[in-house]
């Protein structure tokens, strides 16, 4: 009987997600992410520290949110972030799946199957550094 929840406890403890809590942007997400998908090729999401920017190219009006909590977790070899954000329009919620070979790519959960790829963010919105 001691054996079998032993055993039992073992599984648990293998197949538990470890979750975390902060609340800026870790580093390894901050960055300027653009898609090469076509639905969305226009489309940008800039990630600071203390802020998550969505927005279509320098002729759009960016939406600003201020980021109140990340959590993250790590999940069979992979981690995942929840960004809990703010602004004048209200509360929002961005999860995303993190990759970091390659340079790094994240997936928008809600969007699976979509790459985002860092890169070099437009002179038009390289003003502010990334924090």
């Amino acid at each position: 009987m001691i054996g079998v929840f032993v055993v039992l406890l073992t599984l648990c403890g293998c197949t538990r997600t470890q979750t975390e809590s902060q609340n800026h942007i870790p580093d390894e997400l901050v960055g300027y992410w653009r898609t090469d998908a076509p639905r969305y090729e226009k489309r940008f999401l800039k990630l600071e520290r203390d802020y998550v920017t969505i927005g279509m190219d320098k002729d759009d009006v960016a939406t600003v949110q201020r980021v109140r909590e990340v959590r993250t977790e790590s999940k069979s070899g992979k981690t995942i972030y929840t960004i809990s954000s703010i602004n004048a329009e209200g509360p929002d919620v961005l999860g995303l799946e993190f990759d970091p070979a390659n340079g790094g790519s994240i997936e928008i959960r809600h969007m699976q199957g979509i790459v985002w790829r860092r890169e070099a963010p437009p002179a038009s919105l390289d003003g502010a550094p990334l924090r």
